[in-house]
């Protein structure tokens, strides 16, 4: 079917290891020092580099979003979507082919335009039990309701990266879209397939504990009624935060 968005694999330290090329007219975007070394594996055509001083997560989805304008960017170790919907005999398999997961994500990417909406993705749990079949979509933005894993963005909604965000960066960009657009498109029906995680190499060199909480802090900066809710094992905070763009 038509490309809408050019989907896009941000990787860090992964060469021979980028399961999500297998969807097709996919390309993986690595720091241009790791360039030669994922062509090797993959070859020049499914390899874009970005300038060695993109470092981190957020620049380097920033860096991406100015690039291809229209992208959805999936995290390198899902090569597939997995169908959430399907009712216990049904037959129907609920791995989806890296084929079909291309046109599920061009398919959404177009309805998300048809509805006049700039950020979309997918379910965020891979559990049946939680999937309502009468609410197969969700448009409003919530705690309940952010996308992450996989974000989708077109072009035109003032979406962007703040860049002094290293972490956070999926919740800054479902909160600077509930500002400027107030509504996204999740489609619940499909997940990811969590089981397949490897997070071994990730998109930047680890989890900065100090720099982590800097960059929860500074969403509290950002946007106006914010608030800590509590530390994890590894001493970074979580967050929850609402409310408006400052």
């Amino acid at each position: 079917m038509e490309e809408i968005v050019k989907i896009v694999i941000p990787s860090y330290r992964r060469a021979g290891r980028v399961r999500a090329l297998a969807i097709p007219n996919s390309v993986v975007c690595v720091p241009q020092a790791e360039y030669d070394e994922y062509v090797k594996y993959y070859g020049k055509d499914r390899v874009v580099p970005h300038p060695d001083d993109i470092i981190g997560i957020a620049p380097k989805r920033q860096w991406i979003i100015e690039k291809f304008k229209n992208v959805f960017m999936i995290d390198d170790e899902y090569d597939h979507l997995v169908r959430i919907y399907l009712m216990e005999d049904d037959p129907t398999p609920k791995h989806c082919t890296p084929e079909e997961t291309y046109d599920i994500i061009q398919n959404t990417a177009s309805v998300c335009k048809e509805l006049g909406g700039y950020l979309f993705g997918f379910n965020k749990s891979a559990n049946p039990l939680y999937y309502n079949p009468v609410e197969p979509f969700a448009a409003s933005v919530s705690m309940t309701n952010m996308i992450y894993f996989g974000l989708g963005v077109l072009d035109g909604g003032n979406l962007f990266i703040a860049k002094d965000l290293n972490y956070f960066e999926d919740m800054f960009l479902n909160l600077i879209n509930a500002h400027y657009n107030r509504f996204c498109l999740i489609d619940r029906r499909f997940s990811y397939p969590f089981a397949q995680n490897d997070k071994n190499g990730m998109t930047t060199s680890g989890k900065d504990p100090e720099m982590w909480n800097k960059n929860a802090k500074r969403l509290t900066e950002y946007f106006s009624q914010a608030k800590i809710v509590g530390k994890t094992d590894d001493g970074c905070y979580d967050m929850k935060i609402e409310g408006a763009f400052k």
